[in-house]
């Protein structure tokens, strides 16, 4: 299952439930039901299974997304570097995608994503940046705690 709700100022909330039936290969949004591809993940998933992913020993990833009507398909790179964070190392794992239709390569149907993860610490994200529909949306990690 996958819920999402988006609230905007000055228009009326809007609620979606998506829910899967991986075994069939259907899922069904508001009573339609649609075929899905294999392992089909909600975005939510598809980012729960990159942090569950041994990142320092892969080179590409690619998932199949769906969330509305479309099959999409997640594709793109993994490369590992060493930053510096108050003059210590520090390992990061940077997964850079774009999320297209499958049924196409219209450029009008993608996004682009970008991943930093900590994968000394369990794949922890601390950046995730998203440009989709003219638009950029990043959220950042602010404080692991102790």
């Amino acid at each position: 299952l996958f819920k999402q709700r988006v609230t905007m100022a000055g228009r009326q909330e809007t609620v979606k439930e998506v829910y899967y039936d991986q075994d069939n290969g259907i899922m069904s949004i508001s009573g339609v039901k649609r075929q899905i591809l294999p392992d089909t993940q909600d975005p939510l998933s598809a980012i729960f299974n990159l942090r569950r992913m041994q990142l320092d020993k892969i080179k590409e990833v690619e998932m199949n997304i769906n969330t509305n009507q479309k099959n999409y398909i997640l594709k793109g790179t993994v490369s590992l570097r060493q930053v510096s964070v108050g003059n210590k190392p520090c390992n990061i794992a940077v997964v850079k995608a774009t999320i297209r239709r499958r049924d196409k390569n219209n450029p009008y149907h993608q996004s682009q994503l970008t991943m930093v993860l900590l994968p000394d610490k369990e794949n922890i994200p601390v950046l995730i940046r998203v440009f989709a529909s003219g638009m950029l949306i990043n959220a950042r990690l602010m404080d692991l705690g102790d």
